[in-house]
């Protein structure tokens, strides 16, 4: 072969391992449900492409042997014949022998490595990741030729790679199995572009953060929940459901200790318009489901979907009752806060001004340094919210107004129920005296009142 074919050669080998390192990095960027999309709009090209997404090793394998054999022709054809060109030059400089065969054979080394590198491996792979789509459906019909011709080659070389993996006790992986886990999922969506809606990022972010909660993160807390006793007459029911304004309450002993049931708005109307004869709670009494506030709220939450049941009575490890969660809980976990015409129009996290945040004491010590970033560090690793980190703090119930010092922060209470905090207010240190919540115990009022 003349030095021009060999030229001819090197430079299609370097095109071609330009071709395969290119398909390589198009076919496992490329989103698979873009495939279907151009599949339904009739682009020919997009299924064959969706095909070979769909068997992704074998043909990242075809790629990797047409990158070595690329590779390989590349050193045996492309090294000589710049040498030979090399050589004569050489010559007329005053080489001998020796000294031109070293250096013409150095410098073709080094001028095919550099092609190989940019032109061969650099360039293609920028072009696939910034025109992912057009170079996988450009590639996709070459690859799939290509794999037919090398099938046999490429079946023994994956069954002998997968035979030398099982001696060292290995299962063989493929390129489907290798999927992201729940944490870099939940990672990766708080990283998106600005392109995904915030707000369908958001709840992305917390359905991946349903595994990580217990019934106690979502529980409504008994001391903020209406209750009735099953003795009561149905005058007695309808006088504190009218004051409550809910459409579901659990219904405790003549103690008051032990929940026998829960009562639906539905089933006093029923009494009420002549539908059903009762005329105490107890006859009205439904069942509802009874978890340990460890429980998950995603094992809660099928429960609650398998039995039909949308209230569950939630306990302590010694079985005190300590809260309820209703399948709505559950529902804003995802969508976010829903309330309705009786709810107070006051949000969990609520910014009052540049460095001043007012906080109800149930939210999540992780939610508030997600959406604020601001981070209060406790001691002890069980306390998990607001209001927990202050009782540690002050060791003992707290008071409206009383101050924790911590780093960056001074955190107020606001308002408190019995040994509950109920609101706190947040200010940056460097937030002005006038812009601090006040700590006196009229304007404090003031503050429960908005809050």
């Amino acid at each position: 072969m003349s030095t021009i074919g060999y030229l001819l050669g090197t430079a299609l080998l370097i095109l071609l391992n330009a071709f395969f390192v290119a398909s390589e990095f198009a076919i496992v960027k490329m989103r698979p449900t873009r495939l279907e999309q151009l599949v339904h709009s009739g682009d020919a090209r997009a299924k064959r492409a969706l095909a070979i997404s769909q068997r992704l090793d074998a043909y990242l394998s075809a790629n990797q042997l047409g990158i070595t054999l690329a590779s390989l022709g590349l050193g045996w054809i492309g090294e000589p014949a710049i040498a030979h060109l090399l050589q004569p030059l050489l010559v007329r400089a005053g080489f001998g022998p020796d000294a031109t065969h070293a250096v013409s054979l150095g410098v073709a080394f080094v001028l095919i490595m550099s092609l190989h590198t940019i032109i061969g491996e650099l360039a293609p792979k920028s072009l696939a990741i910034q025109r992912t789509e057009s170079v996988t459906l450009f590639a996709a019909r070459p690859l799939h030729f290509f794999y037919v011709l090398a099938w046999p080659i490429i079946w023994v070389l994956n069954s002998a790679a997968n035979a030398f993996v099982r001696l060292f006790g290995l299962t063989p992986a493929h390129e489907q199995e290798i999927a992201h886990t729940s944490e870099e999922l939940r990672i990766l969506l708080t990283r998106s572009p600005a392109g995904l809606d915030p707000a369908l990022r958001s709840m992305l972010v917390r359905i991946f953060d349903l595994r990580r909660r217990t019934a106690r993160h979502v529980m409504s807390l008994r001391s903020d929940a209406a209750t009735l006793r099953a003795e009561m007459t149905i005058e007695e029911a309808v006088a504190v459901v009218a004051e409550a304004g809910y459409s579901r309450y659990p219904v405790l002993d003549a103690k008051g200790h032990s929940v026998l049931g829960y009562l639906h708005l539905r089933d006093l109307f029923d009494v009420l318009s002549g539908r059903r004869k009762a005329s105490r709670v107890a006859e009205l009494l439904r069942k509802p489901i009874f978890a340990r506030e460890t429980t998950s709220v995603e094992r809660l939450r099928l429960e609650m979907q398998a039995r039909q049941v949308p209230v569950a009575i939630i306990t302590s490890s010694t079985g005190e009752f300590i809260g309820l969660v209703t399948i709505e809980d559950l529902l804003e976990e995802i969508v976010g806060e829903i309330r309705d015409e009786n709810d107070e129009e006051v949000p969990p996290i609520h910014r009052r001004g540049p460095g001043i945040v007012e906080v109800d004491g149930r939210v999540l010590l992780a939610d508030l340094e997600r959406e604020e970033q601001i981070v209060l560090l406790p001691e002890a690793k069980t306390v998990e919210t607001v209001g927990g980190y202050v009782l540690e703090r002050l060791e003992r119930p707290a008071e409206p107004g009383e101050r924790i010092e911590c780093e960056g922060y001074t955190v107020i209470v606001t308002d408190v129920f019995g040994r509950r905090v109920r609101r706190v207010r947040i200010v940056a240190t460097d937030a002005t005296d006038k812009q601090a919540a006040p700590a006196n115990e009229s304007e404090t009022s003031d503050v429960a009142k908005d809050g």
